[in-house]
């Protein structure tokens, strides 16, 4: 019995522990995608619609770990079973964003394309400025002069090795792609783990409590 219990402890605080993770790495979500918004709002003009779909997805890693920290504290059935259907719903939208990068990917170009053709001169300026390369489609697509280009937007030999700010915008959102796909699934493996522990929390056999009863007329306890 006293294994049992030591099992039964441990599976809560790993529980709980998984619980102060995910609301840890719902902050970590929330400001990272803050900061991203901000800087990526200094060279494109991006929708906010993206940025509240994320926010809210942050939201709920927020609010799922509270409901398994009420489970604990109450031990209602009700709480432990709305997490597992939130978490579930989360693990799905997972799936969804992993399948929805290669599309994301293959329109980056396409979409940066029609943003810059709307930049000012000063914008693109500034974009080749901070991003270090010159014109979109090749050095000499759309460029303007900068240290990073020549007088009349043709690549300055000083900066002989600038890239097309095409590729520049690619390798953004390609290497935002491979650390999203990594923390996806790590968060996916702890999600999954999350669950299995709850349901073996939750389904713990509760000890019988023996009642001692004194039958009058055998004149015997009896126990039930």
């Amino acid at each position: 019995m006293k294994g049992h219990s030591t099992v039964k402890t441990i599976l809560k605080s790993l529980f709980i522990i998984l619980q102060c993770l995910f609301i840890t790495l719902s902050v970590i979500l929330s400001i990272f995608i803050i900061i991203l918004y901000s800087k990526l709002k200094e060279y494109l003009d991006i929708s906010l619609k993206p940025v509240i779909i994320s926010l809210f997805i942050s939201f709920l890693y927020l609010v799922i770990p509270l409901i398994g920290l009420l489970f604990i504290l109450k031990r209602r059935k009700t709480f432990i079973y709305l997490y597992n259907v939130l978490l579930i719903i989360c693990m799905n939208v997972d799936l969804l964003i992993v399948s929805m990068e290669y599309f994301i990917i293959k329109n980056t170009i396409n979409y940066t394309n029609e943003r810059w053709k709307k930049l000012t001169n000063n914008q693109k300026q500034h974009i080749q400025e901070k991003l270090e390369c010159c014109g979109f489609f090749s050095i000499n697509d759309r460029a303007v002069p900068s240290s990073n280009c020549g007088n009349n937007g043709v690549l300055s030999k000083k900066k002989n090795n600038s890239l097309p700010c095409k590729d520049v915008f690619l390798g953004i959102v390609e290497g935002i792609r491979k650390k999203l796909t990594r923390s996806i699934i790590i968060l996916f493996m702890i999600k999954s783990l999350a669950i299995a522990i709850g349901f073996i929390i939750n389904n713990k056999k509760k000890k019988k409590k023996l009642r001692v009863k004194y039958n009058k007329s055998s004149h015997r306890l009896e126990i039930k």
